[in-house]
């Protein structure tokens, strides 16, 4: 949800805030502006956390960590950080649940035992949506047909992604079928319509970036037959084709 729609959702929800923002403000304060709309989405955000902070009291907690690009001994710095702002102690955790990634689950240098150290009432578990990850990987593979493709939708954005040049050539072609669209009635205009979208690239890790994947190149379909087709057409494309 972007911070426009988070705007939209406060207003949906309170009748005190709807009455003041979008077609109700003022023409020069519908608190659309970006600055405005991260102020808002940041605002929500720590009464979200206030209110977890305060339903936990004194009472014990899990903790749940999802990071795999920062050192362990960062991680725990952060957490200790973040604990001493919010009046939490490491003392209350009962749980730890991250991925299998080595700087998170390792058993000498991982975060599990970096908090382990200070708290060994603080067990550990294997993430299961993690383990659920891994698991729809694995019978996924082994479908042939299902394999096939995704490794496709893998080397399209590995192929797409990996020069500039196909990346603005794709822009354009977008650009070129929105304003067609647009011109045929096809396609409505308004305020965080026709985005441009980019083609993601699909992760083991992350089951849903397969999703987001199917879903963009469902919306890029034309352009991408056009840019593909170009690339079949050039020369100078022999490694892409392959």
């Amino acid at each position: 949800m972007d911070n426009l729609e988070t705007l939209k959702f406060a207003a949906m929800l309170n009748k005190k805030i709807s009455d003041v923002v979008l077609k109700n403000a003022p023409e020069n304060h519908k608190l659309i502006a970006p600055s405005i709309q991260k102020d808002i989405t940041q605002t929500c955000a720590d009464l979200t956390v206030k209110a977890i902070v305060d339903d936990i009291g004194d009472d014990y907690f899990a903790l749940l960590v999802d990071e795999a690009h920062t050192t362990a001994r960062s991680l725990k710095a952060a957490i200790d950080r973040l604990f001493s702002k919010l009046g939490l102690s490491l003392s209350k955790c009962r749980g730890q649940c991250y991925d299998g990634a080595s700087n998170m689950s390792s058993k000498f240098n991982g975060l599990k035992s970096l908090i382990l150290a200070n708290n060994k009432s603080a067990y550990y578990i294997h993430c299961f949506a993690h383990q659920l990850q891994l698991a729809l990987i694995k019978v996924a593979k082994h479908h042939r047909k299902v394999q096939e493709f995704f490794d496709m939708l893998q080397k399209m954005a590995t192929v797409v992604r990996g020069s500039c040049k196909r990346k603005d050539s794709l822009r354009d072609k977008q650009y070129e079928l929105i304003v067609q669209n647009i011109a045929s009635g096809e396609t409505t205009t308004g305020i965080g319509l026709n985005q441009e979208t980019t083609l993601k690239r699909p992760g083991d890790t992350r089951w849903g970036s397969y999703y987001a994947t199917v879903g963009s190149v469902t919306s890029l379909f034309s352009p991408l037959v056009s840019l593909m087709n170009e690339i079949e057409e050039d020369p100078d494309n022999t490694s892409a084709r392959t």
